[in-house]
């Protein structure tokens, strides 16, 4: 295991900046973490140990991604100090958060009737008081409190249309936050849910995870806004331009930035995996912070920060093309306009290889970035950043799938 001191000698205020770092570390040292919504990960557990006392870690991400032990944070002192801190995993040593609990990863509510309000009655099983918050933008929670022990829980999903598929995450705050996905699907015929019938599947994908302490009031930013500094040894692309994707390798990262941003602007990642005739072929084949990962884990969506990966050498054959897209999220009167200098870095082998400045866009709610598609066998990248000023909606439905969104 690394350590903080090892890393960073015997400075107290550590400023980590924004990206993923493998695991597991050790902090070793009293010090102020300012994550600025980092990510440290680890295949097994404890992903973040704490060896020290008088140590405060804010805005950070802690995930155990594999199948091993399932602690996230480890503590060894009780005044460690959680702010803005989200988990993956179990959370041990810390006051009122107890050790482990029976959330679920995933919530599915299956088929239920378009055009009509349903209500779903969910059991939770908190291990202490905690605050659900919903991200799904055609869902509400009734209550919001938990209490220590089984919660009844009532989601209703707005009137959509058929063929709308909804994804979204509830968040559970405590001492720390941890997501719920939630999944289901608006379709003509389907029976209307209310309480009284059966509870949706609920899915423990993983070891319990913990819930307990005070609720939260804060939750965490659903953006992280990424530094811009143009490297002027990066390849500056342009519009329309096409390149062959060898010299990126096979796993690219694309990322949106800006320089500032109105207050309370949310931008998020999308990614269309579509077959020869434009379309996705199932639901799953659209990535974004809701559905994380396709049915064949090449491409993920950021969960806080607006970006897509895509491994290709994983991309199913059936597979022509990716359209990686970014939408301003919520109200109808924003837009790119509310956004200084927005541009997406492409990262290849770990390394910025391209910057793609888009300067055309003007107060269009969503655009596409770059697709990647196939060509004689080949995977080539084409920079597009062509803008829909109709927005996500419209975008999605030209691909063939719809997403929720609140009347």
């Amino acid at each position: 295991m690394l350590t903080f001191r090892e890393l960073f000698g015997e400075d107290t205020e550590i400023t980590l900046t924004p990206g993923e770092y493998a695991g597991p570390l050790v902090v070793d040292k009293p010090c102020n973490i300012k994550g600025n919504m980092s990510v440290i990960w680890a295949d097994s557990g404890p992903v973040l140990v704490i060896k020290a006392g008088g140590v405060k870690i804010e805005n950070l991400r802690v995930e155990v991604t594999g199948n091993g032990e399932f602690t996230a944070i480890s503590s060894e002192y009780t005044d460690t100090k959680l702010v803005n801190v989200e988990v993956r995993g179990n959370v041990k040593g810390i006051p009122g958060e107890a050790e482990n609990s029976e959330l679920p990863n995933v919530i599915s509510l299956g088929d239920f009737a378009a055009e009509q309000k349903n209500t779903f009655r969910v059991k939770i099983n908190s291990a202490g008081k905690a605050t659900l918050e919903s991200r799904v933008k055609a869902l509400t929670i009734a209550p919001v409190e938990l209490e220590k022990g089984e919660n009844s829980v009532l989601l209703t999903a707005d009137a959509l249309k058929d063929n709308t598929i909804l994804y979204g995450e509830i968040m559970v705050h405590t001492t720390v936050s941890r997501r719920i996905y939630v999944m289901g699907k608006a379709r003509a015929g389907a029976p209307l849910k209310n309480d009284i019938l059966e509870a949706p599947a609920i899915e423990h994908n993983k070891p319990a995870e913990s819930v307990s302490a005070a609720p939260r009031t804060d939750a965490l930013p659903v953006e992280q806004t990424i530094e811009h500094n143009i490297n002027e040894n990066i390849k500056q692309a342009k519009k329309g331009q096409r390149i062959p994707t060898s010299e990126l390798g096979s796993k690219i990262k694309i990322v949106f930035e800006h320089k500032s941003a109105d207050k309370n602007i949310e931008i998020d990642g999308y990614a269309f995996l579509l077959g020869e005739n434009g379309k996705v072929a199932k639901d799953e084949d659209l990535v974004f912070f809701g559905n994380p990962e396709s049915p064949d884990k090449s491409v993920r969506a950021g969960s806080e920060a607006p970006f897509i990966e895509a491994d290709l050498e994983k991309t199913e054959l059936s597979v022509a093309k990716i359209a990686v897209c970014f939408s301003v999220y919520g109200d109808t009167q924003k837009n790119i306009s509310s956004v200084k200098e927005p541009a997406v870095r492409i990262f290849g082998g770990g390394k910025e290889i391209y910057g793609f400045e888009l300067s055309d866009l003007s107060d269009e709610k969503t655009f596409v970035a770059v697709e990647l598609y196939r060509y004689k066998g080949e995977w080539k990248l084409n920079f597009v950043g062509a803008g829909y000023k109709s927005g996500l909606k419209k975008l999605c439905e030209s691909y063939g799938v719809e997403v929720a969104e609140s009347p």
